[in-house]
């Protein structure tokens, strides 16, 4: 009896806490980072779609796919792949699709220091405004780094 005790407290907990975090946490949470979106209240049931690590070679089969289901997802950019592929960006947006910024490669961004991550969501979140003035679509408000 012990045993299965451990294992609910101790190995299943945390993950039921990660994916259904309790009310209390995320009113701390609001609290403590006001400028981050933590819950959206709602009646309807909802999925955030998000695709990562794009524009890779899957990207448009990836968009025909929800335009062929009639939605859209956010998909996060990662700037060394964006070179020849920008026209894939500016599609995804004409598509009603929305971007984001992974930073410039896909690596752990802890890794690098405050300089250089800055550096890297600077010049990918040039490349994703660029991509919606080139479709003279308004790009979405973002958290500024640093601010």
């Amino acid at each position: 009896m012990f045993l299965l005790l451990f294992i609910v407290v101790i190995i299943l907990l945390p993950f039921y806490i990660v994916y259904k975090p309790p009310a209390i946490l995320i009113r701390y949470f609001q609290y403590r980072w006001p400028d981050v979106l933590w819950h959206v209240s709602t009646t309807s049931k909802i999925v955030a779609l998000t695709i990562d690590d794009g524009p890779s070679e899957y990207t448009e089969e990836i968009m025909e796919i929800l335009k062929s289901n009639e939605d859209t997802a956010t998909f996060f950019v990662i700037g060394s792949q964006v070179k020849g592929r920008e026209k894939i960006l500016q599609a995804l947006v004409r598509n009603g699709n929305e971007l984001g910024n992974h930073a410039m490669y896909d690596e752990p961004s802890r890794t690098l220091g405050d300089d250089a991550l800055a550096e890297q969501i600077g010049s990918v979140e040039e490349m994703v405004h660029e991509a919606y003035a080139a479709v003279d679509v308004k790009a979405p408000g973002r958290y500024r780094f640093g601010v």
